[in-house]
């Protein structure tokens, strides 16, 4: 089971896993049509949808369906650049039930199945860190974490992480190493749509990393309404 917050993987980035993204908060009534692709073997239907969300980077996505089953079979998401920031594509598709022979884990002969927990850096933020994130940054309600958090909804998302300072300092030495610039006495890099910047001292051993898909803007505003409401649980 995947806990409440944690780092995105690899398997976010699957077609359908980028269009319930898409569409989720979303209105439907402004999707509209695009050149329909043949992918995997189906004559995909193409739909466009645009981000309403201002504080949004993302300008649109474009999503290619399977008409039968729905299934999104490949996803395009767009910020200010006429290329894609992000391109997903199935490469080979069924729409037969796998049988369970193919989808259950068969172990060895002789070798004894266990599990391991991982908890990557936002959950073990979120687990011990004993700062809380507040109810809302620049505007954007907390969906999900208490002290990492998550805020907003659909593609339009930050994400923020408590950081010792030690941790925080390297941090963002390396956001400038690689390019990051300086906005409001803060190192912000941006890639693409994603930006990211840790906030100044906030005064309690702390500092946050603030990521996400918005506007420069938006995240100099989560980083104040951050620094300004650090405090102890």
């Amino acid at each position: 089971v995947d806990p409440e917050i944690r780092l995105p993987r690899d398997s976010d980035l699957l077609p359908p896993v980028v269009a319930r993204l898409a569409l989720a908060g979303e209105p439907t009534s402004d999707v509209t049509r695009v050149a329909p692709r043949r992918i995997a073997g189906v004559d995909a239907a193409g739909l466009r949808l645009p981000m309403s969300d201002p504080q949004s980077s993302l300008t649109h996505v474009d999503l290619w369906v399977d008409p039968a089953t729905g299934v999104t079979l490949a996803a395009q998401v767009y910020g200010a650049s006429s290329h894609p920031a992000i391109s997903t594509t199935f490469t080979t598709y069924s729409r037969d039930t796998p049988p369970t022979s193919v989808t259950r884990f068969h172990p060895a002969p002789g070798v004894e199945p266990f599990s391991d927990p991982v908890v990557d850096i936002a959950d073990a933020a979120n687990q011990f860190a004993p700062v809380p994130a507040p109810e809302t940054v620049a505007g954007l309600p907390r969906s999900a974490g208490i002290s990492a958090a998550l805020y907003g909804s659909g593609l339009t998302r930050i994400l923020v992480i408590p950081l010792p300072d030690r941790e925080a300092d390297e941090l963002a030495a390396r956001l400038a190493g690689s390019g990051g610039q300086e906005a409001n006495g803060r190192v912000l890099l941006r890639v693409g749509p994603l930006g990211l910047l840790v906030t100044t001292d906030t005064g309690f051993g702390f500092r946050w990393l603030v990521g996400g898909t918005v506007t420069d803007t938006t995240l100099l505003r989560a980083a104040d309404d951050l620094a300004a409401r650090t405090r102890r649980k």
